[in-house]
């Protein structure tokens, strides 16, 4: 429901004859607007939700009037009905297209679209929201990027990507003539090299999370069993289900992931894939399934809350205590997927039977993971280049005269 008032009810309402009222500043002016809602507790929640839909239009200039009617009692008065037309005959703002760029993300994943969302909020909305988005000038688009200090060249180009969107929306619309993003460029950037667990690294922070964990809170052990020996991705390991799991062949469906709480029923890639279980992670699953399988539809299961997991921020806040103890450098837990990768290739499995498991096209695979394939073979092929240079024999050298 949100803050609370002295009253005890939500802030910014409040009862009057017996309808729920809320307040908010709007076209410059602080008013009282009657609900058409009774006032009862859940009716408070709702006009809190409203109120608070209603204050973030307003702060970007992109409340109408059509909205408020919508929900109160009585129309609105001429004045403010004026002003609202005069904001709108000055074209629609930044802030309208922004809200529709991120309309338009519907069939993005719900991370994309926080992304963009948190990225607006925080650079280009405090900019530009109120402003006619065709007096926004290629000149100011410019300073504005110009004058922030970027910390990588992806996250300016990262930050450019709504920007440019809500503008080619204004384009599509004939708002304006061209986009002022077109001279925006962006920058090179330098892609990071997976960064695996060796062996060693690998063994030690399993090991110490099977001492640790393993006999009171036994998911968090299997858990990075499965990461480790799948090479699945954290948000498609926590959406498993059960019924996702086949024991006869030794095989998990993976279809769907988990990100920032919200179940997507598809993967990052949009393609559904079994994964093989050798026997570490086959045993994972036997040992998770006298845990969960009786009680509960997802196979991972918090011990400490009995909930399904909605992130991996406390099973990653595990790993990295692992990393401490051990003196292991620093990675991130989703590196147990390079980790798996690297394996099977340095082991001589087919990269095309990889790439099938990972999720990955085989041009991606041998992108990201070329350096490991035959990496042993690869050092013996060099070898002989530096014993070639023994069997060579020497040429006896030829004098020039003058």
């Amino acid at each position: 429901m949100g803050r609370t008032s002295s009253s005890g009810l939500p802030k910014g309402t409040r009862a009057r004859s017996g309808k729920i009222q809320i307040n908010f500043k709007w076209n410059g002016k602080r008013e009282w607007f009657t609900l058409d809602l009774a006032d009862t507790p859940a009716n408070f929640t709702k006009a809190a939700k409203i109120r608070e839909d209603f204050v973030t239009k307003a702060k970007y200039g992109i409340l109408k009037i059509e909205d408020i009617e919508a929900v109160t009692v009585k129309p609105i008065k001429k004045a403010d009905a004026a002003q609202e037309s005069l904001l709108a005959s000055q074209g629609p703002t930044f802030a309208h297209y922004a809200q529709e760029y991120l309309y338009n993300l519907a069939d993005h994943k719900q991370g994309t679209k926080q992304k963009y969302l948190s990225i607006l909020e925080r650079l280009w909305m405090p900019l530009f929201a109120d402003m006619p988005i065709n007096t926004i000038t290629s000149q100011m688009l410019r300073s504005a990027v110009n004058g922030r200090e970027w910390t990588s060249a992806k996250t300016r180009n990262d930050a450019l990507i709504p920007l440019r969107g809500a503008f080619e929306l204004a384009h599509d619309d004939e708002i304006i003539d061209k986009n002022p993003c077109d001279r925006l460029k962006n920058q090179k950037t330098q892609e990071a090299e997976p960064d695996p667990f060796n062996e060693i690294e690998r063994e030690r922070i399993l090991n110490w999370l099977r001492e640790k964990y393993l006999a009171d809170y036994p998911t968090v052990y299997w858990y990075f069993v499965v990461a480790f020996w799948t090479g699945c991705r954290p948000s498609e390991i926590i959406a498993l289900t059960w019924q996702d799991v086949d024991f006869l062949n030794k095989q998990i469906h993976i279809n769907k992931g988990r990100v920032n709480g919200v179940q997507q029923e598809t993967t990052k890639t949009n393609k559904a894939r079994f994964v093989d279980l050798n026997d570490f992670a086959f045993e994972a699953f036997q040992q998770l399934r006298l845990l969960t399988y009786l009680k509960y539809e997802h196979v991972f299961i918090c011990d400490e809350t009995g909930e399904e997991f909605t992130t991996q921020k406390s099973l990653s806040e595990k790993f990295v205590a692992a990393l401490k103890a051990n003196g292991i450098r620093y990675r991130p837990a989703y590196n147990t997927r390079h980790t798996y990768a690297t394996v099977c290739l340095m082991n001589g499995l087919n990269p095309v039977y990889v790439a099938s498991q990972l999720g990955h096209s085989l041009v991606m695979l041998m992108k990201r993971y070329a350096k490991w394939i035959n990496s042993d073979k690869n050092k013996e092929e060099i070898a002989k280049i530096s014993n070639s240079a023994k069997i060579v024999p020497k040429k006896k050298g030829i004098k020039l005269c003058i």
